[in-house]
């Protein structure tokens, strides 16, 4: 009683209502965030409606007739928001033979982590297993759950407060493009040798269409910038998509005092997010970089990928 529609432009208005009215889907997954880099990834999402009522998308591109969900985002898998665990298994058999039969020859998945979900949203991850997908890549995600008390390590705390004493600056600021080119940019070639998922015309493009839900946070001194965070803002987490800090300005606690404040004024959300701290698919743990993220207090969350073949 399945009946699965590939995703077209005359679809973006109820694609995007029930995202937006989802259990687990987060503002990457409305078009106006998903199409920003359209040129570089083909769309093959689909719509998956049952007796002509939507009841899941399923985010999704294609190259070399493999399927990911998504390639162009952190995160994908299948978005609903009411479902039984039969509804979800009858929904991947029925995305393997569209697939299939559009020549797919694969499908991956990297999973939303479970901080984002309104409410316990498991049944996909279980229908991959039963149909035999492979886990091939688990990352740990690092995250503050407000729901316990805020816990600074002492090293922390010492930091703030050196930092408290010095004239350093928090401010919430618009202007992307010179935290990019000034701090994020030249820190990420000096340090790991790449560059940043978006330019800097994508995320003040992006921060232009979702102003509520991507927000820069800087720390100054004097005026001048000595680093800062980018903030994707969702229903009921606030995660650091970028975080920055120029080594040639740092001062002791500045990067405390900043995060501290970021993290207590968003006490209202579920979570706080510091992002993941592998690499090479999960096998290399960087320590010094989660002793860093845990010393605020975070704790460890997986993010799995799975890889089916059809």
């Amino acid at each position: 009683m399945l009946n699965l529609i590939r995703y077209q432009a005359d679809l973006r208005p109820i694609w995007d209502a029930f995202v937006r009215n989802s259990c687990n889907g987060t503002f990457l997954f409305e078009r106006d965030f998903m199409d920003y880099h359209a040129d570089r990834f083909q769309d093959f999402s689909v719509l998956i409606f049952k007796k002509n009522q939507l009841i899941a998308v399923f985010p999704a591109t294609v190259s070399q007739n493999k399927i990911s969900s998504h390639a162009g985002l952190s995160y994908g898998g299948l978005i609903y928001d009411k479902m039984s665990q039969q509804t979800s298994n009858d929904i991947l058999e029925a995305l393997i033979s569209f697939y299939e039969s559009a020549g797919i020859s694969e499908i991956s998945c990297k999973l939303i982590p479970e901080i984002y979900n309104q409410k316990p949203a498991n049944h996909w991850e279980y229908s991959l297993f039963q149909k035999g997908a492979q886990l091939y890549r688990n990352d740990a995600l690092s995250a503050i759950d407000y729901s316990f008390p805020i816990a600074f390590s002492n090293l922390r705390k010492r930091h703030l407060k050196a930092a408290t004493q010095s004239d350093v600056q928090i401010s919430n600021k618009t202007d992307l493009s010179t935290f990019w080119n000034e701090v994020l940019i030249p820190v990420l070639q000096q340090r790991h040798g790449i560059e940043p998922v978006h330019t800097a015309a994508e995320i003040t493009l992006l921060q232009q269409r979702f102003p509520e839900n991507i927000i820069l946070y800087t720390v100054s001194l004097n005026q001048q910038l000595l680093g800062g965070t980018v903030l994707f803002v969702t229903r009921q987490t606030v995660h650091a998509q970028y975080i920055a800090m120029r080594k040639d300005r740092e001062i002791k606690g500045a990067f405390d005092r900043l995060f501290a404040q970021i993290i207590l004024e968003f006490k209202d959300k579920k979570f706080f997010s510091f992002g993941i701290s592998t690499e090479r698919d999960g096998m290399y743990l960087n320590s010094g970089l989660i002793a860093w993220k845990e010393s605020f207090g975070a704790q460890t969350y997986c993010q799995r990928f799975y890889r089916l073949t059809i």
